[in-house]
């Protein structure tokens, strides 16, 4: 039977997070594609945006990379494309 959710309840209820999480199968499906999509970026696509995402600024990974920063902003953006190119089915 399905619980039926009125308009009053709170949107962080209970009852809307357990109905907005995917099965574990395919998260599990999801996490595997998402991994080879990283995979698939060139790396200096790759390193950089992981570095932006584990919280490094531009400026640190500019250091790291010896690269400019506008480098760095570009190599991010296109890392960001072409995810999002691959991981169109899940839009």
């Amino acid at each position: 039977k399905k619980e039926v959710i009125t308009v009053e309840e709170d949107l962080t209820s209970a009852h809307l997070v357990k109905s907005a999480t995917r099965n574990g199968g395919e998260q599990t499906f999801a996490m595997q594609d998402i991994g080879k999509a990283m995979n698939s970026l060139k790396d200096e696509y790759r390193i950089p945006f992981q570095r932006y995402f584990e919280g490094y600024k531009y400026e640190e990974i500019a250091v790291e990379m010896n690269i400019p920063i506008g480098t760095v902003k570009t190599h991010i953006h296109q890392a960001r494309l072409g995810l999002k190119k691959y991981l169109k089915i899940y839009r």
